[in-house]
C-alpha cells in the first residue's frame, strides 16, 4: 500500500535503502512473538525459530513491494518520506497526495508487479523440488522446515500479496488503481467515492468472515473500513480547501526584519510576538524568510537575519487556493511560502495561516 502521512510516534527507524529511511512500528515484534508460538507449541524451538524466519521472509517481500512503489513515485518527481511496516502489512509513504490519476495508477501497480517479478524468479530454480515436496500435501510442504519449504513459502506469499493487493478495495493498491482508472469518464470526487464505498463493503464481508472463522481477516477489515474513510474525509478536506483562496487568508507583510538585525535583538522581538514567520525585507525587497524556531536557535549567538534567514522558499499568488498552498508547502517541506502579485511581494503564507483558515471554513455553515 501507498499513502500521504506522517509516521507514528512509536515508529523506529531501522536503516535506509536508496535514501528511503526504513522504519517498523513498535507493535511489530508481537508478530514474531507470535509466529514463535504458533510454530513452536507443537514442537521445539527449531520450529519456533523457523516460524520468525518465514515471517522475516514474508516482511522482507513487503519491503520489496513497497520499494516499488517507492521507486515508481521517485521516478514521477514525488517525494518518498519512508517505508513503514506494521503488524497488518506496510506503507510507503509520500510527502504530499498522488492526486494526479496517472501518478496514483503507476505507483500503485508497481507494488503487485514487483510480487510478480519475484515469482518468476523463484519458481524455476524450485519448481522440480517443489513437485516432489507437494506430493505430501500442502500442509506439510508449509511447516517441514527446510530451504524448500522456505522457497515454497516465498511462492505462495508473493501470490498472495499480488492478487491481494490487486482487489478492487481502496486503500489497497487495487483500489487505488480502480480509482484512477474511473477518472477516465467520473470526476475525482466520485470516482473517490466510488472507490472507497466498494472498498468499505469489501472490507465488512471481509470483518464478518474473520468475526466467525479467522481473527487475521477480522482486523485487515476493520483497518481497510476506516482507512477507506479516512480517504473520504481527506477529499472533503481538499474541497473545502478549493473553494478559499490565500489572499484572504494571508499575512500582509507582518513585522518585518532587515537583514543586518542582530538575531538577539530579533528574539525580544519575537518574544512579544505571536507572528510564526518573518519576512527579512530590504528597501521593500524580500531577501528571504526567518522562523522562529531558527531565531531561537541561534539567539545566543552573534548572528545576523542574514545569516539564518531562509533564501530559497515556496512561492504563491493570491488567487492560488488554499488546497494548492497546502499541497506546495507539503512538497517543498517548508512552513510558509512568500506571496508574490505581479512582481511584488505582498505577505506570507504559513501552515499556521492554513490550519486557522480551515478552522475557519470547518466553523462556517455550508
Amino acid at each position: 500500500m501507498s499513502r500521504s502521512s506522517t509516521s507514528p510516534k512509536w515508529a523506529w527507524k531501522i536503516g535506509s535503502i536508496r535514501g528511503i529511511p526504513l522504519r517498523i512500528h513498535a507493535t511489530f515484534p508481537l508478530v514474531l512473538l507470535w509466529a514463535a508460538w504458533e510454530w513452536g507449541r507443537n514442537g521445539s524451538l527449531h520450529t519456533a525459530l523457523y516460524g520468525m524466519a518465514l515471517v522475516v521472509a514474508l516482511f522482507g517481500c513487503v519491503v520489496l513491494h513497497e520499494l516499488g512503489h517507492a521507486f515508481v513515485a521517485r521516478w514521477r518527481g514525488i517525494v518518498v518520506e519512508e517505508i513503514l511496516l506494521l503488524p497488518l502489512g506496510g506503507l510507503a509513504q509520500f510527502r504530499s497526495p498522488l492526486d494526479n490519476p496517472r501518478d496514483e495508477f503507476l505507483v500503485a501497480v508497481a507494488g503487485p508487479l514487483v510480487n510478480l517479478a519475484l515469482i518468476g524468479v523463484l519458481l524455476p530454480p524450485t519448481l522440480v523440488p517443489l513437485v516432489s515436496l507437494t506430493q505430501f500435501g500442502l500442509i506439510n510442504a508449509l511447516t517441514t522446515p527446510g530451504w524448500q519449504s522456505l522457497a515454497f513459502y516465498l511462492l505462495l506469499t508473493n501470490a498472495l500479496l499480488a492478487g491481494f493487493n490487486l482487489l478492487p478495495i481502496f486503500p489497497m493498491d487495487g483500489g487505488r488503481m480502480l480509482r484512477a482508472t474511473l477518472t477516465a469518464g467520473l470526476s475525482y470526487e466520485r470516482a473517490t467515492w466510488v472507490a472507497v464505498r466498494l472498498g468499505q463493503s469489501v472490507a465488512v464481508l471481509m470483518g464478518l468472515y474473520g468475526f466467525f472463522q479467522n481473527l487475521w481477516f477480522l482486523l485487515m477489515g476493520v483497518f481497510l473500513f476506516f482507512a477507506a474513510e479516512q480517504e473520504m474525509r481527506r477529499l472533503a478536506q481538499r474541497q473545502l480547501l478549493d473553494t478559499a483562496h490565500v489572499g484572504n487568508h494571508m499575512t500582509r507583510r507582518g513585522l518585518t526584519f532587515a537583514p543586518s538585525t542582530h538575531v538577539h535583538s530579533a528574539y525580544l522581538v519575537a518574544r512579544m510576538s505571536l507572528q510564526p514567520i518573518w519576512p527579512v525585507v530590504e528597501r521593500g525587497r524580500l531577501l528571504g524568510l526567518v522562523s522562529r524556531a531558527a531565531i531561537e536557535k541561534a539567539a545566543a549567538s552573534a548572528s545576523r537575519i542574514a545569516d539564518i534567514m531562509q533564501t530559497s522558499y515556496p512561492v504563491l499568488t493570491p488567487r492560488d487556493t488554499l488546497y494548492r498552498a497546502q499541497t506546495l508547502l507539503a512538497e517543498s517541506n517548508s512552513e510558509a511560502a512568500a506571496v508574490i502579485e505581479n512582481g511584488v511581494f505582498v505577505g506570507i503564507f504559513s501552515v499556521y495561516d492554513l490550519m486557522h483558515a480551515l478552522r475557519q471554513l470547518e466553523e462556517t455553515p455550508a
